[in-house]
């Protein structure tokens, strides 16, 4: 799914290359007690490309606030949950807001590394 995400960013394809990053998560962090970075540099990438206020910003921002539970400031995390759980709940898309919240669980919890 990386290499989707990659190959989808070098041709400008948003809607492939946000597919291909949420399509990596399994609805929680990828490793314990440290950052996967291939995975955060795409969700990186993914946030670049969306419009400001857009559904799949939410669920980016939610999974890159997970993907940084381990070796980031909470203030960070804090600051990417606020921004992801307004903009979910702006959606009015109740499948968006549980998903945004479940992930926001844990890396709003842990303090920073």
């Amino acid at each position: 799914m990386l290499d989707a995400a990659h190959l989808a960013a070098e041709f400008g394809d948003t809607e492939r290359l946000v597919a291909a990053a949420l399509a990596t998560n399994r609805g929680f962090y990828s490793a314990i007690g440290t950052t996967d970075s291939q995975k955060v540099e795409v969700l990186e990438a993914a946030l670049n490309d969306l419009p400001a206020r857009s559904p799949e910003r939410a669920l980016v921002l939610a999974t890159l606030c997970s993907e940084l539970t381990h070796g980031s400031p909470l203030e960070l995390r804090q600051g990417l949950a606020e921004e992801a759980e307004s903009i979910a709940n702006q959606s009015g898309d109740d499948a968006t807001c549980v998903s945004v919240l479940n992930h926001l669980y844990i890396p709003s919890r842990c303090p920073s590394s």
